[in-house]
């Protein structure tokens, strides 16, 4: 289970990609005959899990301390990285596909 603040809704994301993830692996070792139940078996889906989990609680946690208080400094850092990433072609999609959590999709959902 994981806990994360409910900022743009990323915990249920994270819970979806939990569950379609697991379908995955469940499929997989279904597939080569192994025993599920083994929790040997599903490492494999937790130490995933858990490394996607880490990178959005990270990201969540910067873009909590980007918006929160208003030094001018930070203010402006905050603008110019925004206005940065807006024209960069190519950046503000890929930031978009990875908050939906559309990058790294497991097969289930493709």
């Amino acid at each position: 289970a994981h806990t994360i603040h409910p900022l743009a809704g990323q915990g249920v994301n994270l819970g979806f990609m939990d569950a379609a993830e697991l379908i995955d692996e469940l499929r997989r070792l279904h597939a080569q005959g192994k025993d599920i139940g083994q929790h040997l078996y599903l490492r494999r889906y937790e130490r995933s899990r858990k490394h996607s989990a880490a990178l959005m609680l990270a990201g969540m946690q910067g873009f909590r301390e980007m918006f929160s208080g208003s030094h001018p400094a930070k203010k402006f850092l905050r603008d110019m990285g925004l206005k940065l990433a807006d024209s960069l072609p190519g950046v503000k999609p890929q930031l978009i596909r990875q908050a939906m959590g559309l990058n790294d999709l497991p097969a289930w959902l493709r």
